[in-house]
């Protein structure tokens, strides 16, 4: 137990550091070995695994604080569940490595990356977060790998290398095989990094578009309890605000997610105006609105709710759906909309749970009360065609939050349109995320994948920041970036060439192969291989007989 808790405790310091606010990538490379070295080596798997979930649990926490202001009960729930994943990792790791004579190096990528794609894509909706792979996007490699496999590629890749790397050091007197890997690790590195600095190139005026990105600075609680004169000042402020950019003759003007601050842009909304108290505040808002942007002369993607079919019944607004949506406005009035397809899970929806509403009631009210579940998924892709200054017409689709940290669901809004999007404009709210700018680093760290992965440049429009341009291949642009203040960042975007990707194409055919053959792994680690005995092969190579060792946990 001591020495998985140690292994664990390494593992969390490599791993931690590779991520931000300290974000020394080339760790993250590293991070698997003390966990390989735990379960090639242990021989008690069972023990080694709780020792890996007890150790790992003051990573996940770090890593996720800013979560308790949200919901002081389900922090503790998502730490433990994080922390599953590495302990059977390292339990399912060690079994097979006693029972079967497989490469333990191929045994340990696909083991690792299975288990990343059901927690990313399948198990609870979905938490692709804290990838092994993702640090790594600072690398050209990784860059152009993500490009033909995705994320879950280049995860397969770095357990791979971190695996033959530790099998290198425990084949002692082969001092020239372990020299050989050690080098090509090293060149590897050499290579990646030198790749990250390929300057950028501004397009052209003519092959580009420009984008006016107002960030709003509103806390978290504008979904909760925003009161109406806060709303009025708020809408005031954005509209002057954004009124500013006609100087800088921008294509296109955003707002982050749910910002605009009335009852709902959506058209049939009139006939609420004698409903409730505020409603015609509200419809004054949206009329506000549409009568600015037909003087502004600019398109606008706004983010606000969407309902359907309101009506106002004993003393209450019922609406028949509700989306969280992005809307574009041009000519004064609405033109089309997005509904965000993938809900957050236990932000927006509880997977599972919100098919029972009495169980979702009682958990909102103990773990965070003053929250209402109230969303609708949207049901298909849309996008969005804009018109440039200079006649060019751009496709763009506008996942919401937290559905750029999805890959299938990018890579469906970039590919359902004929011909592909040629623009993401992620738009988000990063208030939830308190003063954790850590938090907000590693959300727009996921975007980056999808620039990457789908060869389409990223705009984050953010409430709190981090509002940014991230360039087709996922390579960071330098430009002025306001953190949790209120500000205007301008953006000049490429929109011309043929730049579909192989993983445009084919999906997560990585992440599901490896899903696939961990449903192989795991009733193979439970049991003996025919016709032999198990056995555990300790470093030093020779062979040791399970019968001689107590049961193990």
């Amino acid at each position: 137990m001591l020495m998985a808790l140690v292994a664990a405790a390494v593992f969390d310091v490599l791993f931690g550091l590779s991520f931000p606010p300290v974000s020394v990538w080339p760790l993250a490379m590293l991070s698997p070995v003390p966990l390989l070295w735990l379960a090639w080596s242990t021989k008690r798997p069972g023990w080694a695994g709780l020792g890996v979930f007890l150790g790992t649990l003051p990573l996940w926490l770090l890593h996720h604080w800013w979560l308790l202001d949200v919901t002081a009960m389900g922090t503790p729930v998502l730490m433990l569940i994080m922390a599953v994943y590495p302990a059977l990792f390292v339990l399912i790791a060690a079994r097979i490595r006693r029972r079967w004579q497989w490469p333990d190096w191929l045994v340990a990528g696909v083991l690792w990356t299975g288990l990343e794609f059901l927690r990313g894509e399948v198990i609870g909706y979905g938490y692709p977060w804290f990838m092994v792979a993702h640090p790594t996007i600072e690398s050209g490699a990784a860059r152009w790998l993500a490009s033909q496999s995705g994320v879950y590629g280049v995860s397969l890749i770095v357990v791979l290398l971190s695996a033959l790397l530790l099998s290198g050091a425990e084949a002692k007197r082969r001092w020239a095989c372990w020299g050989v890997r050690a080098a090509s690790f090293v060149g590897m590195l050499v290579v990646a990094t030198a790749l990250t600095s390929i300057p950028w190139m501004p397009p052209a005026e003519e092959d580009s578009i420009v984008v006016a990105v107002v960030q709003t600075n509103v806390p978290s609680s504008n979904k909760v309890d925003w009161m109406l004169e806060e709303r009025i000042d708020f809408f005031e402020d954005t509209v002057q605000a954004t009124a500013d950019v006609l100087e800088y003759e921008p294509d296109l003007v955003v707002w982050p997610e749910t910002m605009f601050p009335g009852y709902s842009l959506s058209p049939d909304v009139g006939g609420l105006a004698d409903a409730f108290p505020d409603s015609i505040f509200f419809l004054r808002m949206r009329e506000a609105l549409l009568r600015f942007q037909e003087e502004l002369g600019i398109p606008m993607l706004v983010g606000s709710v969407a309902v359907d079919d309101p009506q106002y019944v004993d003393e209450e607004v019922r609406v028949a759906h509700t989306w969280n949506s992005v809307f574009l406005i041009e000519g004064g009035d609405v033109a089309s909309r997005y509904d965000k397809m993938h809900l957050t899970p236990f932000g927006e929806v509880m997977p599972y749970i919100s098919h029972f509403d009495w169980l979702e009631q009682a958990l909102l009210s103990l773990g965070a009360p003053g929250m209402t579940f109230d969303l609708d998924a949207g049901t298909a892709p849309a996008h969005f065609d804009v018109r440039t200054r200079h006649g060019r017409t751009v496709r763009i689709v506008t996942p919401i939050c937290f559905e750029a940290t999805v890959s299938p669901v990018c890579r469906r809004l970039v590919t359902a349109p004929d011909p592909d999007a040629s623009l993401i404009i992620n738009v988000t709210n990063d208030g939830w995320f308190g003063q954790s700018d850590a938090g907000r680093r590693h959300h727009a760290l996921l975007a980056r994948w999808r620039a990457a992965e789908l060869g389409v440049p990223v705009l984050r429009a953010s409430n709190t920041g981090i509002s940014q341009f991230i360039a087709p291949g996922g390579s960071h642009v330098p430009v002025e970036e306001p953190a949790r203040t209120a500000g205007v960042m301008y953006a000049r975007i490429p929109v011309a060439g043929e730049r579909s990707t192989l993983y445009a194409r084919t999906g997560n055919v990585v992440g599901i192969s490896c899903a696939l053959a961990l449903l192989l792994l795991f009733p193979a680690a439970l049991r003996r291989p025919p016709g032999r005995a198990t056995q555990a092969t300790p470093a030093d190579g020779t062979m040791e007989s399970d019968s001689k060792e107590p049961e193990q946990p």
